[in-house]
């Protein structure tokens, strides 16, 4: 596990290669070279750079509900300081288990899950969840209603490195 990654510097096309990707995650390095009037060559070499530095995937979305997972929750875990780790694991190895992080604050654990029911979702909290060596307590949270689900990381890191009109100021 790498506690320290460097920041991978990010260019103005390489932030327009990362938002013609999120508009169509399909879109071949040829058409995003087509519209940003950039060479193809240039396109490739930089795209490949920030997928091999792991700085970008492109995968697939899927609706959930649509895919016959309608029990989406939302799970804190508290869990002995020392089994940290080994809860981690157990937690990344489950299918159901879409998010996991190790996280600070009165909970230890911060997991998102999809069940195709609720019953599925009680096997998985007394037949799995439960046998986690380490876990003291859970608390569940079923999403009602999601109102953002956003992968626009553009705008985020257009607020985060300037653009080179500001930075020439």
């Amino acid at each position: 596990m790498a506690f320290d990654r460097a920041t991978l510097p990010l260019s103005e096309v390489d932030r327009a290669i990362i938002q013609a990707l999120e508009d169509d995650g399909r879109r071949s390095a040829t058409a995003i070279a087509q519209s940003l009037g950039l060479p193809l060559s240039t396109v490739r070499r930089r795209l490949q750079r920030l997928l091999d530095d792991g700085a970008l995937r492109v995968v697939a979305i899927p609706d959930n509900d649509r895919l016959g997972l309608p029990v989406h929750v939302l799970m804190r875990i508290e869990a002995d300081t020392a089994s940290g780790d080994t809860i981690g694991e157990a937690l990344e190895a489950m299918e159901e288990v879409r998010w996991v992080a190790m996280v600070a604050g009165q909970f230890d654990f911060l997991v998102e899950a999809f069940f195709p029911s609720n019953l599925h979702l009680h096997a998985f909290l007394v037949q799995k969840l439960a046998r986690i060596p380490g876990i003291l307590r859970t608390e569940t949270l079923t999403v009602l209603r999601l109102y953002k689900n956003s992968y626009d990381w553009s705008s985020m890191l257009a607020v985060t490195q300037p653009d080179s009109v500001t930075a020439r100021r």
